[in-house]
């Protein structure tokens, strides 16, 4: 939880169908040793309790007791915990029988979720949540459950947490994400950043792609967490097996997954990060109303980092994606371009070959930008302007480099001019101060503009992104060209 990293968990515990006392004691188990782990949000699967697949036996008194008995030995067993769990069992509710998520923590029910999308076959047992008002708000009062009163019941429902105030929880089932506007949508609008989805899907050949997809296209579409959990082997009794898939993704990304084992996943969910995304590009992207909310706290803890960070997150680490995304640089800015060539009818591209990187980029850019408009690489006139301090290995890079493209190269030596200018100015030579190299970076861009004016065509800037935005370069110098390829 510190600097914004959030320790999260998905399993899948071996359940035996209708045998709530069994899948209580998998349940608080499994619950604490993630707690023991670190995580401090744990997402299990749907009817977890009970087991997705007891079918009629959901009509029986004895199944429904024992699915609140169960959840009552899980609280009392995980009271200790720091933990925030959603716990999946079957509720009654005003006469109606529901498909529920129960948040639990520290021996307390912060809420339950209901489900809203149901299939045919679910809905031969279970009713669709209440529609809410117009307002938001759940139609069904709070609830009395497991000696607790005013326990808030709806979809849609928010867990924000007190002490950590970028973390607001929402939760929603595997059915209800395939939808075209799951609620997760709705609960993002209103500031949830971890989305748990409960989940009990067969598993059919394929279908783990789907899932996959599914679960980092809304991660990546809300710029949030979003934890996956599936049931497990244990539901496999019937004419399905249940595959236990398990996914942890953030904005996109793909940050933990588990098939066919059980077991307890974990991954860091970085809320700064998502909350950066949001400010970025939801700058217009009002609330949709006043959700409901059930607040909880959490211990500010240290968090142990176990999921892979890379050193250089903007360059791809698989050579083939690193060669595809320069292809697309180089691509782009040479469109970029040729576009400008065309509408200027520039007769030649001029540029300042120093044999460094900045430089290097943009004389590749123009090269293929002449190759696109179906004209000679020696349109390209690259000038080497050889001043104070300039080495013999940067000049012989620069040479070479334009043999290899193809290009005009011109050598024009700045340090007599230089030192005219400083006589004329008044400038002691042996002052290495602003003055000294601002000189010889105006000397270069007057040396491209006239050559650029000579032949009719247009000076290409060097410098790139960072440059140019941090003032990393001299004024009415090489920050000026007519146009900045690199940037």
């Amino acid at each position: 939880m510190k600097d914004g990293f959030l320790a999260v968990a998905c399993a899948a515990p071996d359940l035996r169908p209708a045998d709530c006392h069994y899948n209580a004691e998998q349940t608080f188990t499994v619950m604490r040793k993630a707690d023991n782990a670190g995580a401090r949000v744990l997402v299990l699967p749907e009817l977890g309790l009970t087991g997705y697949t007891c079918a009629d036996l959901f009509f029986q008194d004895t199944l429904l007791k024992g699915a609140e008995e169960a959840l009552a030995t899980v609280l009392e067993a995980t009271r200790p915990l720091e933990l925030v769990a959603a716990v999946g069992l079957p509720l009654r509710v005003a006469g109606r029988l529901y498909d529920c998520a129960a948040v639990i923590q520290k021996g307390k029910i912060l809420g339950v979720v209901p489900k809203s999308d149901l299939s045919d076959a679910e809905r031969r047992w279970f009713a669709p949540a209440p529609p809410a008002s117009p307002l938001g708000r759940s139609m069904t009062p709070p609830l009395s459950l497991c000696g607790q009163s005013g326990v808030p019941f709806g979809s849609g429902l928010l867990f924000p947490c007190d002490t950590l105030p970028g973390l607001v929880l929402g939760f929603e089932f595997g059915a209800e994400l395939a939808d075209l506007t799951p609620p997760s949508v709705k609960m993002a609008r209103d500031g949830a950043t971890v989305i748990g989805c409960l989940d009990a899907a067969p598993a059919v050949v394929g279908l783990d792609d789907r899932h996959r997809q599914f679960v980092t296209s809304q991660s990546l579409r809300l710029s949030c967490g979003y934890l996956y959990a599936s049931a497990g082997n244990g539901e496999s009794v019937a004419d399905a097996v249940y595959g236990a898939h398990q996914l942890i993704s953030e904005n996109g990304a793909l940050l933990a997954e588990r098939r066919f084992d059980g077991g307890l996943i974990l991954s860091e969910i970085d809320l700064s990060r998502l909350a950066y995304e949001r400010r970025r590009n939801w700058r217009n992207l009002a609330p949709s109303d006043s959700p409901r909310t059930a607040p909880f706290s959490l211990e500010i803890r240290e968090t142990r980092l176990t999921r892979y960070l890379p050193s250089m997150p903007f360059v791809p680490e698989s050579p083939a994606a690193l060669r595809e995304r320069c292809r697309e640089i180089l691509l782009t800015a040479s469109i970029a371009l040729k576009r400008r060539l065309q509408d200027a009818n520039s007769k030649a591209v001029v540029i300042g070959l120093s044999g460094g990187l900045d430089s290097t980029l943009a004389a590749l850019i123009c090269v293929r930008a002449m190759a696109l408009l179906d004209r000679p690489a020696s349109d390209v006139i690259a000038v080497t302007m050889p001043g104070f301090g300039t080495t013999d290995g940067t000049k012989d890079n620069a040479v070479e480099l334009a043999g290899r493209l193809g290009v005009t190269l011109r050598t024009v030596r700045i340090s007599a001019s230089v030192l005219q200018h400083f006589r004329d100015i008044g400038h002691d030579p042996d002052s290495h101060n602003v003055t000294y190299e601002n000189a010889q970076a105006r000397e270069r861009t007057q040396v491209l503009m006239d050559i650029a004016n000579d032949c009719g065509g247009l000076v290409v800037g060097t410098g790139d992104l960072s440059e140019l935005a941090l003032g990393w370069c001299t004024y009415n110098g090489d920050h000026m060209s007519m146009y900045a390829v690199n940037a």
